[in-house]
């Protein structure tokens, strides 16, 4: 298993008493202890085993799951918002270093997930498309619409 694929996903599996955890672990019971082998990168295979080394039950095949840990939380502006100027500072908080585009500006968020630009507003009802990605591939997508009236 690489390093990627165990921080980013998170299996969990219960097989005769055995607790698979994160990263392929197994928690065991009290006499047993099992095998976690990755068979590709969506799927991997549990083998509990006891004291003894025997196999009490078969093994199981158990699809992997990823967790996303990337956010996306706009904080400027409200959806709805009518607004007198024509430039409009969007900023919002996501997850740290990650690349978010406001509309067609790409920027990438600061240390603590912190990012703002601005836009040009045309008048009438304009639609915002903020979208954050980082280097495990996971990606979010906020969509509002604000309203220009000069």
């Amino acid at each position: 298993m690489s390093d990627k694929t165990a921080k980013n996903s998170i299996w969990l599996g219960v097989i005769a008493g055995l607790l698979v955890l994160a990263g392929g672990a197994v928690v065991s019971g009290s006499k047993q202890r099992g095998m976690v082998t990755e068979v590709d990168e969506k799927v991997f295979e549990v083998t509990p085993i006891v004291a003894s080394g025997i196999t009490t039950v078969p093994t199981k095949t158990m699809e992997k799951v990823k967790m996303s840990t990337l956010t996306l939380h706009i904080g400027n502006p409200a959806a709805g918002q009518v607004l007198k100027e024509s430039t409009l500072k969007v900023s919002g908080v996501t997850s740290p270093k990650a690349e978010v585009a406001i509309n067609d500006i790409e920027l990438v968020a600061d240390g603590q997930g912190r990012f703002s630009g601005s836009i040009e507003l045309d008048e009438g009802e304009n639609t915002i498309v903020i979208v954050a990605n980082d280097t495990d591939g996971n990606y979010e997508e906020e969509e509002l619409v604000v309203i220009y009236e000069p």
